[in-house]
């Protein structure tokens, strides 16, 4: 099959409809969903699922698959010819169901402010279950054509056709509303309906674009289309390695049918949203094949050229922890398209300068380091930023004499985006947020526990720590808690187990890390010591625990002289921060982390 991409406004034809296929099935909320999606993109590029046909004789096709579609699309280019007083150039004919080709004709004809033939039309429809879906099909089109005219404040619909059939032929601003073309020379025509229809998986845009790379008009021989074959699959192959994925995108390859579709979504600089923009991808392949005159092994050429530049960074180590760090901190995830256009014929020591000059422009702070906050959003993000660097350069120690990198580790990626790490507060202050019994009742437990292991720890005070165990204990077992004596025992205890200093530092940098707590309210919201714990336990059973965090509840950026090892003090703050300057040093500016 050779697939094509065909502007709606100038389809034409006949469309034989077989006895193998059941009739028109369309409800009216399918047809206004099409026509919302086409008026969506009056203005730029859009494309509708695929027809399959097959040629059967002059300008005369057996329709395949697409039925339902082409049917609105005659009902809706009847309804906008009246505009330009012409009539759609393509028709449609049933080699059974008698009547439905001059039913369907009459129904696109039918002046809708003809009341009178509009209720005979009707009628008819009611005694006829294809007629009656056709019907159906064209009272939607007027009501949504009514509904925009009412919605946009129009005296009536003709401005409304007029802006519909502009944005659909591309005489507007944009290049019009096309749908995927498929024309095949298989005989058993009714087996392929059914291979097409069961189940109804849609084909996906990687699937069209390797059609396309490999139809017979491509201009390339039978060798060079198995080379592309071949390439093709090993390509595939390559990007279902996790760590190649999570390289390259943000995405979850979940979003994806095929993961080379984000491949060529980064190729052509196009970002597809969901069933909306479905075959827009194809569609800009389509535009861009077209720019390089159809000459497909050119095509590809800059396509594998583009996959091996991306897949010899994901091998350099320095490379990939580097540029894995602009694209995993970069919310638009354009970041691998804009160091390309950089970086192209430069020699690798410029592409490094390059690299680390958007890497001193992604932790750039507007105010000081030390004012940022973690509940005003921007300062969230950067401080995210922030410990997300410190996390990845701490992988890659620097012999300033030598000039280079000692040893390099390789950043995971995959578990910072598949698991989602975020900031979390190394020492909670605020356990109120706890409403639901099972979240208090396990942040009890937790802090029981880590009193019970205060005991004998001379700047804790004995008498108050055993009460305090003892309450807890009480309500533990107590089938009735109410919210206030939650509150008042996690007051007494965040008092016991917290340092002995100001609480200013609670939504600084410095009382921050990089942990995925999010979906454990009770963890989240504990003290320095139960945390410490918890992530010790956490790592016993095998799971991975981002590596600055790990250090920073070890205390090993603090010395050996601290007085304190079950709290998180000013002392450990200030030698945290120390670390991150140090670590961070060749990304700051003038401002210190720890200013």
């Amino acid at each position: 099959m050779k697939p094509e991409i065909r502007n709606v406004m100038h389809i034409d034809g006949t469309f034989v409809i077989m006895p193998y296929q059941r009739g028109y099935r369309w409800r009216p909320q399918e047809v206004k969903l099409l026509l919302d999606d086409c008026y969506a993109h009056r203005n730029g590029s859009y494309c509708l699922q695929p027809v399959v046909v097959r040629m059967i004789g002059e300008k005369e096709y057996e329709l395949i698959d697409g039925q339902q579609r082409m049917t609105t699309l005659f009902l809706l280019r009847s309804r906008l010819a009246r505009i330009t007083q012409s009539s759609p150039d393509f028709r449609i004919e049933y080699r059974v169901r008698e009547g439905s080709r001059d039913f369907l004709e009459r129904l696109g004809s039918l002046d809708p402010f003809n009341e009178e033939a509009r209720t005979k039309m009707k009628e008819e429809s009611e005694r006829n279950i294809d007629f009656y879906f056709m019907f159906q099909a064209y009272e939607a089109i007027e009501d949504w054509l009514e509904k925009k005219t009412r919605d946009l404040n129009e005296k009536n619909t003709g401005r409304i056709c007029w802006f519909l059939e502009n944005g659909l032929s591309g005489n507007g601003s944009g290049g019009g509303t096309g749908i995927i073309w498929y024309e095949t020379e298989e005989n058993d025509t009714s087996g392929l309906f059914k291979r097409l229809n069961i189940g109804k998986i849609p084909l996906t845009d990687s699937e069209l674009i390797k059609a396309l790379l490999l139809q017979e008009e491509a201009g390339s021989d039978e060798r060079d289309k198995a080379r592309i074959a071949r390439e093709w699959d090993e390509m595939s192959h390559r990007l279902n390695d996790d760590g190649l994925w999570y390289f390259i995108t943000n995405r979850d390859p979940a979003g994806y049918p095929t993961r080379i579709d984000r491949l060529f979504e980064l190729f052509l600089e196009t970002e597809v949203h969901g069933d909306i923009d479905r075959y827009a991808l194809f569609f800009r392949f389509s535009e861009f094949m077209h720019s390089r005159d159809c000459d497909m092994a050119r095509i590809w050429e800059e396509f594998r050229l583009f996959y091996f530049e991306i897949l010899n960074w994901y091998e350099n180590d320095e490379l990939y922890n580097k540029i894995g760090y602009l694209v995993a901190s970069d919310v638009s995830g354009n970041s691998i398209l804009k160091l390309r256009k950089m970086v192209i014929g430069r020699r690798k020591s410029e592409v490094i300068a390059i690299i680390d000059d958007m890497i001193r422009e992604r932790i750039a702070a507007k105010k000081p380091y030390s004012e940022l906050d973690y509940h005003i959003k921007a300062d969230h993000d950067l401080m995210e930023r922030i410990l997300l660097l410190f996390n990845i350069m701490s992988l890659m120690p620097f012999d300033a004499d030598k000039g280079k990198y000692t040893h390099i580790v390789r950043f995971d990626f995959r578990r910072y985006k598949a698991e989602k790490w975020t900031l979390e507060h190394i020492h909670a202050q605020n356990a109120e947020i706890l409403t639901s019994r099972k979240d208090q009742m396990a942040w009890l437990e937790y802090h029981r526990k880590a009193l019970e292991e205060l005991e004998g720890i001379g700047s804790v005070d004995d008498a108050s720590r055993k009460d305090l165990i003892a309450r807890i204990s009480t309500m533990l077992g107590s089938k009735d808690l109410s919210l206030e004596d939650f509150r008042k025992v996690s007051e007494d205890v965040f008092k016991v187990l917290s340092p002995n200093d100001r609480t200013y530092y609670i939504d600084q940098l410095g009382n921050m890390a990089l942990l995925d707590l999010r979906n454990n309210a009770a963890i989240s919201n504990s003290v320095f010591d139960v945390k410490r714990q918890i992530l010790r336990l956490k790592e016993q059973k095998g799971e991975y625990i981002p590596h600055c965090t790990r250090l920073a509840f070890l205390k090993y950026y603090t010395s050996s002289a601290d007085p304190n090892p079950h709290f998180w003090s000013e002392y450990d703050r200030r030698a945290y921060l120390d670390e991150i300057d140090r670590v961070l040093d060749p990304y700051l500016r003038e401002e210190r982390i720890n200013g």
